[in-house]
């Protein structure tokens, strides 16, 4: 049997704008086969190598394998910072996307991979989290009336204000409350549990409008009492609906004279 470091992957060319992860998702989908596995065969049993960011020498291994060149590729990387999701947590789509693309795995672009993005910048539909093996989000999608869009609208301002602020060094609005570290450290403080024992975080209480409702909830779980919470742990949340309750409810804290529309809890049909 050949090996697969020695097989040409039979994958189409990166989009403008996606991942080098992605790229092996797709090659590992053609090969029936998980994206970890077929990138560890590629490096010969190496597995601490970020394959959005891999080395020039890496980055070359992969050109021979995809029959891309290297230079075309480098365009793709994407390094790691605090203001991405961790390495694991970069599951992020877009359903409309991935209705158009008609593949098995959608194509995930560098700019859904932020810890603040909640919204497909070429659709404006709200990102939801893959999970291999089960079926995507119908489409279309629900209809959402004018409080919906602009709930999600809200969430996605306050996300990129908080990300150009902590990220990029750009001004924090002088009428919000705090400043962008305080609401970072709030962000932590809804999303995990701080109890003496295992209970829910408190962004689990957030309930949103019927149709509004899979694109933002907590965890559906108790969990387990942290002490001390970094910012790793955010980097985690692989979920956009998660990240996106999260932030909804910050945001609520932050930004004063919001109308009682925008109350994260207070719809209950």
């Amino acid at each position: 049997m050949v090996a697969l470091t020695t097989m040409r992957w039979w994958v189409a060319l990166p989009g403008p704008d996606e991942s080098l992860g992605s790229l092996v998702a797709r090659a590992a989908a053609f090969f029936e086969c998980d994206a970890g596995w077929l990138w560890a065969n590629l490096l010969e049993g190496r597995t601490d190598i970020d394959m959005d960011d891999p080395p020039a020498a890496v980055l070359v291994r992969l050109a021979r394998a995809t029959g891309i060149a290297a230079r075309a590729l480098q365009g793709h990387r994407l390094a790691d910072a605090p203001g991405l999701l961790a390495r694991n947590a970069r599951s992020a789509y877009c359903p409309v996307c991935w209705a158009e693309q008609g593949g098995e795995v959608p194509s995930q672009q560098r700019s859904w991979m932020g810890c603040f993005r909640t919204v497909c910048e070429v659709h404006g539909a709200p990102l939801m989290a893959w999970r291999p093996h089960k079926r995507a989000v119908p489409l279309p999608l629900p209809s959402f009336d004018q409080t919906d869009r602009d709930i999600l609208e809200l969430i996605d301002r306050f996300g990129r204000t908080l990300e150009g602020a902590l990220v990029h060094g750009e001004p924090w609005p002088e009428d919000w409350k705090g400043d962008a570290m305080a609401a970072r450290t709030m962000l932590l403080r809804v999303c995990f549990n701080y109890d003496a024992e295992a209970h829910f975080a408190p962004v689990s209480d957030v309930v949103a409008t019927r149709a509004l409702r899979p694109f933002i909830h907590g965890p559906l779980r108790i969990i387990d009492s942290k002490k001390r919470v970094c910012w790793e742990d955010f980097r985690r949340i692989a979920d956009p609906a998660v990240r996106r309750a999260a932030l909804w409810l910050v945001a609520w804290r932050v930004m004063p004279g919001l109308e009682d529309r925008f109350r994260p809890g207070w719809f209950r049909d």
